[in-house]
């Protein structure tokens, strides 16, 4: 019996991937680890694929020590993401410590950088070039290896240090077997029905987002990650009917009026915690397509056969959809509605590589000794398919009553909205010039700008 540990803290809610979610208890939860749930999609296909009758598998805890783990564990397996991060320094170098230590394999699976564009990445080369280093001859002092999400993260390696870490995508994408494909056939636009993702800050930014949806409102649904759980969650505001002014206006300064009256209030928001029901809802409700800027949103449409097209907001969703052939935007075309994008989503590329990128990413995984026959799900499938996943719970009463305020006093909120916009483009604009005329303006009368 082979045992792995899976770097993995699975206290955390959204690293349970396979386990359901206690709804009533979910923002109680998260409010003390945080969460998003798209890292449950990589992380359930990891879990996915270490669980055979020959393997003993194990989740990591922050308190484990080195010699706890070479005596218990034949090799570490770890599920990266964007560890290659400015934000994630301490990170790299608390991980690369706990490693040098060990005397067993350590295995990191889909690692990337993180950063808005090719050249900011270059710059991140060189400011965090030791701890990088460092964590990557860690990883090969133990005799393991690293394999990297896309070819953008390869190339900053080479920059960083001499490495043999191999291409093998996101882990993520291969959950559901080599024969993978997206149907080009398109239906009517009658019988369009679509899921949005992204941030909050993609719809105050960009104006041209909420023209493009805006006909599909009635049959298009914003698929949440993690900005929407406290007013979709939050037990405190269950059951409440009269919503202040006050407490509206602060909604409209955390999200904004489009979101909230359009949206929200709707019941167009859903923050789906189980994988399981985020598919089934995909399903019953026959989506056609999916849009937006959260990578891991548009993969679990795509697992489930679904045409997606990502925006790309930064180099790694760029380096995940230029690796897979998934097709892409980097802006909004004024004129074109969501209907427009789906026709011209073209998956042929996607399908023509997929298996050989499946093939690469199993031989990785076989040629260390990891795992095998990935494509085989059914011990997986007999071991959680028991689990009962509830359904969503929302603060339905609570949002009606902000529905109601708005509709009470409409003219000021959208003046309300308009200032919070101007403010937040002033901030833009500040920052934009930070080095500039502006700053030497604040100075010259006696300020400063932060």
């Amino acid at each position: 019996m082979k045992r792995i540990l899976l770097y993995s803290d699975n206290r955390q809610i959204d690293r349970q991937a396979i386990m359901p979610t206690d709804y009533y208890a979910l923002w109680e939860n998260w409010s003390r680890t945080g969460g998003n749930v798209g890292n449950k999609v990589f992380l359930r296909a990891v879990e996915q694929y270490l669980t055979k009758p020959d393997i003993q598998l194990g989740y990591y805890r922050p308190n484990m020590t080195a010699e706890e783990i070479n005596q218990n564990y034949d090799m570490v397996v770890d599920p990266e993401a964007n560890l290659f991060n400015m934000a994630y320094i301490q990170k790299m170098e608390s991980r690369s410590f706990l490693i040098e230590k060990l005397k067993i394999p350590f295995y990191v699976v889909g690692i990337g950088i993180q950063a808005d564009k090719w050249e900011q990445g270059k710059e991140l080369a060189k400011v965090i070039k030791n701890p990088a280093q460092r964590f990557i001859y860690a990883v090969y002092s133990t005799g393991g290896e690293i394999g990297t999400r896309g070819y953008i993260t390869k190339e900053w390696m080479d920059i960083v240090c001499h490495n043999s870490a191999e291409v093998i995508g996101c882990p993520s994408m291969y959950q559901k077997g080599r024969d993978l494909t997206i149907d080009n056939k398109k239906v009517g636009k009658e019988e369009f029905r679509c899921v949005i993702n992204g941030h909050v800050p993609d719809f105050i930014y960009d104006k041209k987002l909420q023209t493009c949806i805006y006909y599909f409102l009635d049959r298009l649904w914003y698929m949440d990650q993690d900005e929407f759980i406290k007013v979709l969650y939050c037990k405190e505001l269950e059951g409440r009917k009269n919503i202040s002014i006050k407490e509206v206006v602060k909604l409209l300064y955390q999200y904004n009026f489009f979101i909230v009256k359009e949206l929200l209030c709707q019941g167009k928001v859903k923050l789906i915690y189980d994988l399981k029901k985020w598919e089934e809802f995909l399903l019953e409700n026959q989506i056609s397509f999916s849009f937006g800027s959260r990578i891991h949103g548009n993969i679990w449409s795509i697992l489930n056969q679904i045409p997606a097209i990502v925006w790309t907001r930064d180099l790694r969703t760029y380096e995940m959809a230029d690796f897979y052939k998934i097709p892409y935007i980097q802006m909004i075309s004024s004129g074109k509605d969501l209907y427009d994008m789906y026709m011209d989503a073209d998956y042929t590329a996607f399908n023509k590589g997929f298996g050989k990128k499946f093939d690469y990413f199993e031989e990785f995984l076989v040629k260390h000794n990891i795992t095998y026959n990935i494509s085989d799900n059914a011990y997986f499938c007999n071991k959680y398919g028991f689990l009962r996943y509830e359904n969503t719970c929302v603060n339905k009463e609570y949002l009606l009553g902000v529905l109601e305020t708005l509709g009470k006093y409409t003219s000021f909120f959208q003046w309300v909205d308009k200032m919070k916009t101007a403010e937040l483009e002033l901030k833009v604009l500040l920052r934009k010039y930070h080095c500039g005329f502006i700053k030497e303006t604040f100075r010259f009368f006696g300020g400063e700008l932060r």
